[in-house]
């Protein structure tokens, strides 16, 4: 994964969310530290997780995952508890769908204690899932249909809420030759806001 970002407004002007996170995840081959370049966040490495030269989305690197027990986490933080207006922006490629049922891109979820605000996720069946929780206790799923994302394959996932609270999830394949965004799932308007859990937020797994 080479970019995440969030952000999150009052959601009631007609603006873009304003940044509350960013991180390109630039830096030395092996490294692990990395910068929030909007909110000033410290991130921290788990497991293998680590910067990688060998290939980058954007810029001269990106972020390695190998896929067992690798993320990078925030801690909880009011930044990260998404108003009525929001949107999540990541940009990822699977080396493989195979080896668990989810691939973690972003969450702010975490099962043991009813910690559970939203996530983000690829199925290992190719479909783009957005999970969130209005209490804490529950799990609403949008899903894409199957095999849209493939391995090996650059990709820019997008989730939002407008001010009616439709959510969407957008899914841009970046081999394209003219990149675009397909809106792949969708809401009704949803006006409640996410469950403000006490989870940290984490990237990868």
């Amino acid at each position: 994964k080479n970019e995440a970002i969030v952000g999150s407004d009052a959601g009631y002007d007609p603006l873009p969310p304003e940044p509350r996170f960013r991180c390109l995840f630039e830096g030395a081959d092996g490294a692990t530290v990395a910068s929030d370049l909007d909110g000033g966040k410290t991130i921290v490495f788990t497991g293998n997780a680590q910067i990688d030269t060998a290939e980058a989305l954007e810029g001269n690197s990106s972020l390695r995952l190998d896929g067992t027990g690798d993320y990078v986490s925030m801690a909880d933080h009011a930044d990260f508890n998404l108003k009525l207006r929001f949107s999540l922006r990541a940009r990822f490629q699977l080396a493989s769908l195979a080896g668990g049922t989810y691939k973690g891109i972003i969450a702010k979820w975490t099962n043991a204690g009813n910690q559970r605000s939203y996530e983000l996720a690829i199925r290992n069946d190719g479909s783009v899932n957005f999970f969130y929780s209005l209490a804490g206790t529950d799990t609403v799923q949008l899903a894409s249909a199957t095999s849209l994302v493939v391995a090996d394959t650059p990709y820019e996932v997008q989730v939002d809420r407008d001010t009616t609270g439709k959510i969407r999830v957008y899914l841009a394949d970046l081999t394209d030759v003219t990149p675009h965004a397909d809106m792949v799932a969708s809401s009704a308007g949803i006006t409640s806001l996410f469950f403000d859990s006490t989870s940290p937020v984490f990237i990868g797994d």
